[in-house]
């Protein structure tokens, strides 16, 4: 099926008669899917191999059309089998052409230019704020590093994640923001989420606004409260329901615990403590734990593991060894 392009709209915004409401349903539209995307990306493809010029000369596309309406008004006089239909199909294409070609072409010259990269880490133990150039803020969890440039040229703005970090991006239609974990993305406007990329899944969980993530031709769109799992080992995305409380309490430094395994709570702690833990045997792994520490220092996370299932620990610097008789096995 052919896409349905919203021509009325993008006369008004050619013609600088557009309200500041129809912008934005124009830009939303072109914003809300991967297809109209491409329209994009095939024209400025296009544009940029076969045309000289730096902006659309709109006046002169108008004129190009018109000729081309009345040849094909010459043609209906001889064969009766045009319709208006046609017409306004040509029509709608064109003005995509049109819109594609000035947006893209506005910013062809800045899309040439050479982009200077830079990269933060943020160290075990360890949260790190960012503010890039065009805004938007950056929280990265311990461990975790964002390359970004120095300023953002073109018609995107990509970043490229390791690890966790919270986004809040500043809203601009024009610009999409596309942050890069290896193969997966994550294509927003302007909205705030939470990327994890810590281990064998990517995990992005929207807080505001309307975010899309792809991976080849798999994608999804995500509301706030939503948020989508992306397994690396078999490419394959499920979608549900984010708990926000939970997935954000890192930027608090809260530590949730909730009926896990041991070996998946070390897990955690390491990342927010910035240690390492070591397990004596196997069984140890095995044991549950529960429990919610707001800004506590790791002895007192310690003390109620020792607490609540006996296993004893040492700290030697940043190493922690957990050992005792452990758990049984649970099914």
């Amino acid at each position: 099926m052919q896409e349905k392009i919203p021509t009325n709209l993008i006369v008004r915004y050619l013609s600088n008669e557009a309200t500041e409401q129809e912008k934005k349903a124009l830009l939303d539209w072109i914003a809300e899917d991967i297809s109209h995307q491409k329209i994009f990306l095939e024209w400025s493809a296009s544009w940029e191999h076969n045309t000289p010029r730096k902006e659309f000369d709109l006046s002169s596309g108008l004129q190009k059309f018109n000729l081309r309406i009345d040849a094909c008004e010459e043609e209906q006089k001889k064969t009766r089998s045009l319709s208006w239909q046609k017409i306004a199909a040509s029509l709608a294409i064109f003005l995509a052409a049109g819109i594609a070609i000035y947006v893209l072409g506005k910013y062809s010259e800045s899309r040439s230019e050479e982009v200077t990269y830079t990269e933060q880490h943020a160290s075990s133990n360890e949260q790190v704020s960012i503010k890039l150039s065009d805004g938007s803020i950056v929280q990265l969890n311990s461990n975790a590093s964002l390359k970004y440039p120095e300023t953002f040229k073109g018609f995107k703005r990509e970043v490229y994640l390791t690890g966790e970090a919270f986004f809040e991006i500043e809203k601009d239609s024009l610009h999409p923001f596309i942050i890069h974990t290896g193969e997966f993305s994550t294509h927003v406007l302007g909205t705030s989420f939470n990327i994890n990329a810590t281990g064998n899944n990517v995990i992005v969980s929207v807080a505001t606004g309307k975010v899309r993530v792809m991976q080849g031709d798999n994608m999804q769109v995500l509301l706030p409260n939503e948020k989508v799992k992306y397994s690396r080992a078999n490419h394959t995305m499920l979608k549900g329901h984010a708990d926000l409380d939970r997935e954000l309490a890192w930027k608090s430094h809260t530590l949730i615990l909730e009926d896990i395994l041991l070996a998946e709570a070390a897990e955690k702690i390491e990342q927010q403590y910035g240690v390492t833990i070591h397990f004596k045997n196997e069984s140890i792994k095995q044991c549950r734990i529960t429990g919610k520490y707001k800004n506590q220092p790791i002895e007192n996370v310690l003390r109620a593991i020792n607490f609540s299932t006996g296993i004893q620990y040492s700290i030697a610097g940043q190493t922690i060894t957990l050992y005792g008789k452990g758990c049984e096995e649970q099914n």
